[in-house]
Protein backbone atom coordinates (compact mmCIF):
# COMPACT_ATOMS: atom_id res chain seq x y z
CA UNK A 1 0.00 0.00 0.00
CA UNK A 2 1.43 3.29 -0.73
CA UNK A 3 2.35 5.69 1.93
CA UNK A 4 0.32 9.15 2.16
CA UNK A 5 0.82 11.95 5.03
CA UNK A 6 -1.83 14.48 5.60
CA UNK A 7 -0.78 17.08 7.88
CA UNK A 8 -3.56 20.25 8.68
CA UNK A 9 -1.98 23.46 9.47
CA UNK A 10 -3.87 26.60 10.46
CA UNK A 11 -2.54 30.20 9.36
CA UNK A 12 -1.68 31.49 12.89
CA UNK A 13 1.47 33.24 13.60
CA UNK A 14 3.29 31.65 16.79
CA UNK A 15 4.91 34.61 17.41
CA UNK A 16 6.17 37.81 17.17
CA UNK A 17 9.88 37.35 15.97
CA UNK A 18 11.22 41.04 15.85
CA UNK A 19 9.42 43.01 17.67
CA UNK A 20 12.55 44.23 19.54
CA UNK A 21 14.36 44.67 16.57
CA UNK A 22 12.06 46.56 14.31
CA UNK A 23 8.63 47.96 14.34
CA UNK A 24 5.37 47.32 12.65
CA UNK A 25 3.48 50.97 12.03
CA UNK A 26 0.11 51.89 10.90
CA UNK A 27 -1.87 49.35 9.13
CA UNK A 28 0.92 47.34 7.80
CA UNK A 29 0.27 43.71 7.93
CA UNK A 30 3.26 41.26 9.56
CA UNK A 31 5.21 38.92 7.09
CA UNK A 32 4.58 35.03 8.02
CA UNK A 33 7.03 32.57 7.22
CA UNK A 34 7.62 28.61 8.09
CA UNK A 35 10.43 25.82 7.97
CA UNK A 36 9.60 22.40 6.17
CA UNK A 37 12.72 19.96 6.66
CA UNK A 38 12.31 17.42 3.41
CA UNK A 39 16.12 17.13 3.80
CA UNK A 40 16.23 13.10 4.87
CA UNK A 41 18.09 12.26 8.07
CA UNK A 42 18.66 16.00 9.51
CA UNK A 43 17.17 18.30 11.91
CA UNK A 44 17.81 22.16 11.80
CA UNK A 45 17.29 25.14 13.44
CA UNK A 46 16.52 29.07 11.69
CA UNK A 47 17.52 32.06 12.35
CA UNK A 48 16.69 35.53 11.41
CA UNK A 49 19.03 38.47 12.71
CA UNK A 50 20.56 35.78 15.14
CA UNK A 51 17.35 35.45 16.37
CA UNK A 52 16.58 31.38 16.82
CA UNK A 53 12.70 31.44 15.62
CA UNK A 54 12.44 27.65 14.96
CA UNK A 55 14.68 24.71 16.70
CA UNK A 56 15.30 21.22 16.26
CA UNK A 57 12.84 20.71 13.05
CA UNK A 58 13.61 16.95 12.28
CA UNK A 59 13.33 15.33 8.89
CA UNK A 60 9.26 15.55 7.48
CA UNK A 61 8.12 17.81 9.88
CA UNK A 62 7.61 21.38 9.47
CA UNK A 63 7.49 24.47 11.84
CA UNK A 64 4.25 26.63 13.02
CA UNK A 65 3.79 29.57 10.54
CA UNK A 66 5.72 32.75 12.82
CA UNK A 67 4.96 36.42 12.20
CA UNK A 68 7.06 39.68 12.10
CA UNK A 69 7.17 43.12 10.24
CA UNK A 70 8.35 43.39 6.82
CA UNK A 71 12.04 43.78 6.02
CA UNK A 72 15.32 42.80 4.73
CA UNK A 73 16.81 39.96 7.00
CA UNK A 74 19.56 37.55 7.92
CA UNK A 75 18.79 34.09 7.14
CA UNK A 76 21.04 31.60 9.02
CA UNK A 77 20.02 28.01 8.58
CA UNK A 78 21.83 25.08 10.19
CA UNK A 79 21.67 21.70 11.64
CA UNK A 80 20.73 20.72 15.44
CA UNK A 81 23.51 20.66 17.40
CA UNK A 82 26.17 22.26 15.02
CA UNK A 83 26.92 25.71 14.57
CA UNK A 84 28.10 25.09 10.61
CA UNK A 85 25.95 27.09 8.66
CA UNK A 86 24.06 25.44 5.76
CA UNK A 87 22.25 28.78 4.61
CA UNK A 88 23.43 31.89 4.89
CA UNK A 89 22.04 34.89 3.22
CA UNK A 90 19.54 37.88 3.01
CA UNK A 91 16.22 37.19 2.28
CA UNK A 92 13.52 40.35 1.99
CA UNK A 93 10.19 39.54 3.52
CA UNK A 94 6.84 41.86 2.26
CA UNK A 95 4.19 42.84 4.44
CA UNK A 96 1.08 40.70 4.33
CA UNK A 97 2.88 37.44 2.69
CA UNK A 98 3.32 33.75 4.06
CA UNK A 99 6.61 31.93 2.96
CA UNK A 100 7.42 28.33 3.21
CA UNK A 101 11.23 27.07 3.42
CA UNK A 102 11.33 24.09 2.09
CA UNK A 103 15.07 22.40 2.78
CA UNK A 104 15.28 19.46 0.45
CA UNK A 105 18.37 17.62 -0.94
CA UNK A 106 21.02 19.06 -3.38
CA UNK A 107 21.72 15.95 -5.23
CA UNK A 108 20.58 12.73 -5.20
CA UNK A 109 23.82 11.17 -4.02
CA UNK A 110 23.13 11.33 -0.39
CA UNK A 111 26.22 13.73 0.65
CA UNK A 112 24.23 15.58 2.68
CA UNK A 113 24.30 18.53 1.06
CA UNK A 114 21.11 20.66 1.69
CA UNK A 115 19.06 23.46 -0.64
CA UNK A 116 16.55 26.10 0.36
CA UNK A 117 13.46 26.42 -2.07
CA UNK A 118 11.83 29.88 -0.73
CA UNK A 119 8.18 29.60 -1.69
CA UNK A 120 5.57 32.64 -1.81
CA UNK A 121 1.87 30.91 -0.33
CA UNK A 122 -0.46 32.78 -2.11
CA UNK A 123 -3.69 32.46 0.25
CA UNK A 124 -6.38 34.32 -1.83
CA UNK A 125 -9.61 32.42 -0.77
CA UNK A 126 -10.87 29.68 -3.57
CA UNK A 127 -13.90 31.10 -4.86
CA UNK A 128 -17.47 29.46 -4.61
CA UNK A 129 -16.92 25.47 -4.52
CA UNK A 130 -13.60 25.03 -4.71
CA UNK A 131 -10.21 24.51 -3.26
CA UNK A 132 -6.68 24.86 -4.66
CA UNK A 133 -3.73 22.45 -5.54
CA UNK A 134 -0.11 22.87 -6.67
CA UNK A 135 2.27 20.38 -6.34
CA UNK A 136 6.29 20.42 -5.79
CA UNK A 137 9.11 18.03 -6.59
CA UNK A 138 11.47 17.56 -3.89
CA UNK A 139 12.74 14.14 -4.81
CA UNK A 140 16.43 14.92 -6.51
CA UNK A 141 16.18 11.43 -8.24
CA UNK A 142 12.69 11.03 -9.32
CA UNK A 143 12.17 10.74 -13.05
CA UNK A 144 10.40 13.06 -14.97
CA UNK A 145 6.24 12.46 -13.98
CA UNK A 146 2.87 13.71 -14.89
CA UNK A 147 -0.23 14.09 -12.48
CA UNK A 148 -3.68 13.27 -13.33
CA UNK A 149 -6.72 12.66 -11.38
CA UNK A 150 -9.70 10.89 -11.98
CA UNK A 151 -13.29 11.64 -10.37
CA UNK A 152 -15.19 9.37 -8.07
CA UNK A 153 -18.41 7.92 -9.65
CA UNK A 154 -21.08 9.52 -7.31
CA UNK A 155 -20.48 7.14 -3.69
CA UNK A 156 -18.92 4.32 -5.59
CA UNK A 157 -15.36 3.52 -5.29
CA UNK A 158 -14.95 3.57 -8.67
CA UNK A 159 -12.74 6.51 -10.21
CA UNK A 160 -13.36 6.36 -13.85
CA UNK A 161 -13.68 10.28 -15.31
CA UNK A 162 -10.40 11.18 -16.24
CA UNK A 163 -9.84 15.21 -15.31
CA UNK A 164 -7.17 17.68 -17.47
CA UNK A 165 -3.26 16.91 -16.16
CA UNK A 166 -2.42 18.53 -12.88
CA UNK A 167 1.23 18.65 -14.33
CA UNK A 168 2.88 17.48 -17.22
CA UNK A 169 7.13 16.46 -17.34
CA UNK A 170 7.29 17.25 -13.26
CA UNK A 171 10.84 17.50 -12.77
CA UNK A 172 12.75 18.31 -9.74
CA UNK A 173 13.30 21.70 -8.13
CA UNK A 174 11.79 22.73 -11.68
CA UNK A 175 9.44 25.24 -10.05
CA UNK A 176 13.01 27.73 -9.43
CA UNK A 177 13.71 27.48 -13.15
CA UNK A 178 9.36 28.75 -13.95
CA UNK A 179 8.11 30.22 -10.93
CA UNK A 180 4.55 29.64 -12.42
CA UNK A 181 5.00 26.15 -11.92
CA UNK A 182 4.94 27.09 -8.13
CA UNK A 183 1.64 28.66 -8.38
CA UNK A 184 -2.03 26.93 -6.97
CA UNK A 185 -4.88 25.71 -9.48
CA UNK A 186 -8.52 25.36 -8.91
CA UNK A 187 -9.94 22.21 -7.69
CA UNK A 188 -13.62 21.72 -7.29
CA UNK A 189 -14.68 19.89 -3.75
CA UNK A 190 -14.79 16.19 -4.94
CA UNK A 191 -13.07 12.99 -3.63
CA UNK A 192 -10.28 11.84 -6.20
CA UNK A 193 -7.68 9.33 -7.15
CA UNK A 194 -4.17 11.14 -8.35
CA UNK A 195 -1.88 9.12 -10.54
CA UNK A 196 1.84 10.40 -10.85
CA UNK A 197 2.85 9.01 -14.20
CA UNK A 198 6.13 8.43 -15.66
CA UNK A 199 6.21 10.90 -18.31
CA UNK A 200 7.88 9.16 -21.39
CA UNK A 201 5.69 5.90 -20.23
CA UNK A 202 2.46 7.60 -18.79
CA UNK A 203 1.22 3.54 -18.81
CA UNK A 204 3.52 3.36 -15.88
CA UNK A 205 2.24 4.29 -11.84
CA UNK A 206 5.21 6.03 -9.75
CA UNK A 207 2.63 6.15 -7.08
CA UNK A 208 -1.46 6.73 -6.11
CA UNK A 209 -3.71 7.97 -3.98
CA UNK A 210 -6.79 9.34 -2.89
CA UNK A 211 -8.00 12.38 -1.51
CA UNK A 212 -11.22 14.32 -0.26
CA UNK A 213 -11.08 18.19 -1.58
CA UNK A 214 -12.73 20.07 0.96
CA UNK A 215 -14.08 23.48 0.10
CA UNK A 216 -11.85 26.93 0.90
CA UNK A 217 -8.61 24.84 1.39
CA UNK A 218 -5.62 25.38 0.33
CA UNK A 219 -3.38 21.69 -0.79
CA UNK A 220 -0.01 21.29 -1.13
CA UNK A 221 1.49 18.13 -2.54
CA UNK A 222 5.58 17.29 -2.55
CA UNK A 223 7.73 14.42 -3.37
CA UNK A 224 10.55 14.32 -0.39
CA UNK A 225 12.85 11.39 0.09
CA UNK A 226 15.15 9.33 -2.55
CA UNK A 227 13.85 7.09 -5.68
CA UNK A 228 16.74 5.13 -5.45
CA UNK A 229 15.50 3.93 -2.11
CA UNK A 230 13.16 0.99 -2.14
CA UNK A 231 12.68 0.54 1.66
CA UNK A 232 12.94 2.65 4.89
CA UNK A 233 11.88 6.10 5.94
CA UNK A 234 13.90 8.37 3.55
CA UNK A 235 12.38 6.32 0.23
CA UNK A 236 10.60 8.69 -2.04
CA UNK A 237 6.99 9.05 -1.21
CA UNK A 238 4.35 11.88 -1.72
CA UNK A 239 3.39 14.17 1.09
CA UNK A 240 0.48 16.72 1.65
CA UNK A 241 0.24 19.94 3.62
CA UNK A 242 -3.51 20.91 3.89
CA UNK A 243 -3.86 24.42 4.91
CA UNK A 244 -6.29 26.81 6.26
CA UNK A 245 -6.66 30.71 4.76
Amino acid sequence: MKRIYIILTIFIGATVWACTKSSVTGNQAPTRIRLINAMPGKSFDLELNNEVLAENIPYDTFSAFLNGPAGFYKLLIHENGNQDTLINGNQYLQAGEKYSLFLIPDSSNRTNGVKLSVITDDDVAPLYDSAKLRFFNFAPDTTSMSIVRLKRRGTTTRFDTILPYLGVGRTYLDNSLNSRLGQYTTIFTDTYLFLFLKTNDPGVIIDSFTMAIEKGKFYTIYYEGYDSLSTGEYMRQPKVLVSEQ
